[in-house]
């Protein structure tokens, strides 16, 4: 079970990330996709955050295509711009590391 309280904007996107998290024995927590998670770094938007899109993306380890319906339908088509060129960036920078 998961409690979240929040009253913003945001509060059903979370909500949903939630409702798709999986559970897994022994970690108390829920554990919400890769792809529900670029949203929500996305919205939190702090440098941590997009450090750690930058690292998602690069190693390849989210369904982009999924991820990107999710930040359409969730945040809405404005935020497909800052979606797009972020994997894209992540592309370039994992080329460059090889």
């Amino acid at each position: 079970r998961s409690v979240i309280l929040r009253d913003d904007d945001y509060a059903e996107v979370y909500t949903e990330a939630l409702q798709y998290a999986r559970r897994d024995p022994g970690i108390p927590l829920p554990i919400v996709s890769l792809e529900y998670a670029v949203v929500l770094k996305m919205i939190a938007h702090r440098p941590k955050d997009m450090a750690d899109l930058d690292t998602i993306f690069r190693l390849g380890t989210v369904d982009t295509g999924k991820a990107r319906k999710l930040v359409r339908r969730l945040l809405g088509a404005y935020s497909l711009h800052d979606f797009d060129s972020m994997v894209r960036e992540s592309a370039w920078r994992r080329e460059q590391d090889q």
